[in-house]
């Protein structure tokens, strides 16, 4: 198939497939931003789940200060006092005296 050799170099530089060089650049160009979006993709999942973990220690640290747990997790006068009209409101005055008088 060789007529003669300036014809054979003039078909490889028009020729429609790429010489391998050029693949092995594009390949390693692709596999890069590849590499870089399974990164970044990884990253904002670590970042998800903290921020996930995060919110459950918060909203845990936040629902023991709650003033309407048991009294005796609690600490100040006034929470106790939130937590026993919150009973009286939600069960009547006579049971949360009667409560009341029972723990002490």
């Amino acid at each position: 198939m060789q007529r003669n050799g300036i014809a054979v170099a003039v078909s490889f530089q028009h020729a429609i497939i790429p010489p391998p060089i050029l693949i092995l650049i594009l390949s390693l160009i692709l596999s890069l931003i590849l590499s870089l979006i399974l990164i970044l993709s990884l990253i904002l999942i670590l970042i998800l789940i903290l921020s996930l973990i995060l919110s459950l220690i918060l909203s845990l640290i936040l629902s023991l200060r709650s003033p309407f747990l048991h009294p005796s997790m609690q600490s100040d006068v006034t929470t106790r006092r939130l937590w026993v009209q919150a009973l009286e409101a939600d069960f009547g005055a006579t049971q949360v005296f009667t409560v009341h008088c029972a723990r002490h």
